[in-house]
């Protein structure tokens, strides 16, 4: 089990958890249907937890949010 996630959530929605076993050496880009929210305000949030031991660095860049 990782100890080092990083998660995306729209509202109250998890739309995703990753973890350091997900490693990757360059950018990935992730796609996500967020079509059932179209026409309500909802928040956009990312977080992350790691544990005292090892750092993990999670990287998000050009995010863009298209619900119609």
């Amino acid at each position: 089990m990782s100890r080092n996630t990083f998660t995306v959530k729209l509202g109250t929605r998890t739309l995703a958890t990753y973890s350091n076993r997900d490693a990757t050496d360059s950018y990935v880009q992730r796609t996500f249907d967020v079509g059932a929210f179209a026409g309500q305000t909802v928040t956009l949030g990312f977080a992350s937890s790691e544990d005292a031991y090892l750092q993990t660095s999670f990287v998000v860049d050009d995010v863009t949010l298209n619900a119609s």
